[in-house]
């Protein structure tokens, strides 16, 4: 007797939903992804596509950084199954990044991260002014001083998102625009279901992929993620008519700046505004001001547009990743700033889950019970 295939929903249809649904199509399951909007056009639409954890090594995140290096060794293959599956380009582009300093207080930074990259196994590489100015040679005069960090990428996340739609609609992935889940349905402990205003839907299986939205579902429970919204405003200029100014990835204190193929991504304000993602003023002068001061050539270049996302933020800035207390219910939700970087990854971690029963002991750091186990204890 064969076994039937369990009905499986994700909510939320950015890189995350989207690379799940496709993990688990191309193992032969047909899954539904359901968003409130338009596919992919919330964060993973304002994001900046870097790939970049050495650059973004942080202390006390020791534990995020080995599951970050893992997710960025998993791009190469990820990009180039995406690419031939969708017959679109998403500009995956292992460059490398520089972390530039351009005062003392700066280079105490550097200096830092150089010695806690180096207790993770990295081997960052120190730069004078003048070397990195060979690497870069528009950086400005301020600049005295980098890290380069080779093994860093980027990739183009809006491209990425189009194709991984397109793979989706290939592999036989039920995509529903528009189509808001405001709650779970279940019976006793176990998922049956999920409800819009209009329908209940069955499911035997629910992935909760919503980003910066997951924990407004209702029906949750003590199950609900803590994740909240947690804004950036980012800028894009052209590039000069003489070719890109960078063809790396630019980081400092203050200020990053993406090369992109069609484009310049500068970024990104952090802002507790909740929902909101009014443009204002102030952290867009902060920023075009901060990367004029790194790179001054981008002084006449046009802008092309400004926007703010919402980046999905849990309680530690780490993902929830797994099984929950509610039976069928399955987070994949809180990937802060690394949605780009972790999807591949968290897709696979997810897909193995839902296929096989399967959890990697890497993962278990980021299990959504570290939440309750921690209130428990308090």
């Amino acid at each position: 007797m064969t076994t039937p295939t369990p009905t499986i929903a994700i909510i939320g249809g950015g890189i995350i939903g989207l690379s799940i649904a496709w993990a688990l199509a191309r193992a032969g399951h047909c899954p539904t992804v359901f968003d409130a909007g338009d596919m992919g056009r919330a964060a993973s639409w304002a994001a900046g596509g870097m790939l970049a954890p050495d650059i973004e090594t942080e202390a006390g995140e020791q534990t995020l950084s080995q599951l970050l290096f893992r997710a960025r060794a998993s791009w190469p293959e990820f990009a180039s199954v995406l690419e031939n599956s969708s017959g679109q380009k998403i500009y995956f582009q292992p460059r490398g990044s520089l972390f530039v300093a351009r005062d003392q207080d700066d280079i105490a930074k550097l200096q830092f991260l150089q010695e806690l990259e180096i207790a993770l196994g990295l081997s960052p590489k120190w730069l004078s002014a003048y070397e990195a100015k060979k690497l870069e040679p528009h950086l400005g005069r301020n600049v005295i001083a980098a890290l380069h960090h080779p093994d860093d990428a980027q990739v183009d996340n809006r491209a990425t998102v189009s194709a991984l739609i397109t793979a989706c609609q290939k592999s036989g992935v039920v995509l529903l625009s528009h189509t808001k889940i405001v709650a779970l349905h279940q019976t006793g402990n176990r998922v049956t279901g999920i409800r819009t205003a209009h329908e209940t839907i069955a499911a035997d299986i629910v992935i909760l992929a919503a980003g910066a939205w997951s924990a407004q579902i209702k029906g949750l429970g003590t199950a609900a993620p803590p994740v909240r919204p947690v804004k950036g405003q980012m800028i894009a200029l052209g590039h000069p008519a003489t070719g890109p100014l960078l063809e790396k990835l630019i980081w400092s204190a203050g200020v990053y700046l993406i090369p992109q193929p069609d484009r310049l991504l500068i970024g990104a304000s952090v802002e507790e505004m909740g929902f909101d993602t009014t443009q204002t003023a102030g952290p867009i002068m902060d920023l075009l001001h901060q990367a004029y001061a790194i790179l001054p050539g981008i002084y006449d270049l046009p802008v092309i547009e400004t926007w703010a996302g919402l980046r999905p933020t849990s309680r530690d800035d780490a993902p929830i990743l797994g099984p929950t207390a509610i039976d069928g219910l399955i987070m994949a939700t809180g990937h802060h700033r690394n949605g780009i970087l972790l999807a591949p990854l968290t897709a696979q971690i997810i897909a193995d889950l839902v296929i096989g029963g399967q959890w990697p002991d890497y993962a278990d750091n980021f299990l959504p019970s570290r939440f309750t186990n921690t209130q428990k204890a308090a």
